[in-house]
């Protein structure tokens, strides 16, 4: 990059690293207002939960911390046998059958083989170019 001109009247650019070596990039991350207190974060989300829950149960008539329908409202619960609804409403038996843990029951009780280079005897079969 030192010999690419700009135009014919410049002079050649050159790249300078203003920052002494051994000293780490300051951050760009500001806190400009001071940590917020963590009681006061935390009762924000409380309020805002017991705000939206209440929303909720006057919209669907449905109380959602005690997962059952109140009386009055525009909507009719109805209790449905999990059979009986259709498929898009029930669990994916494909999840069912994913392996997570390679095959394995415990990962305690299983043993590692550890990895053995080839001998130099086999060296001779796989020659370098």
């Amino acid at each position: 990059m030192s010999d690419v001109r700009l135009s014919n009247g410049s002079p050649p650019l050159e790249r300078v690293d203003t920052r002494p070596d051994g000293h780490a990039k300051p951050s760009v991350c500001r806190n400009l207002f001071g940590s917020p207190d963590p009681g006061e974060v935390r009762q924000s989300c409380l309020d805002e939960l017991r705000r939206s829950e209440e929303e909720h149960k006057e919209k669907y008539n449905f109380d959602f911390v005690k997962d059952t329908p109140l009386e009055s409202g525009r909507f009719e619960w109805q209790s449905v046998d999990a059979r009986d609804a259709p498929e898009f409403y029930r669990p994916s038996r494909a999840n069912r059958r994913v392996d997570l843990n390679g095959g394995q029951t415990d990962c305690q009780k299983t043993q590692t083989v550890a990895k053995k280079r080839p001998s130099t005897e086999d060296s001779g079969k796989y020659s370098r170019m």
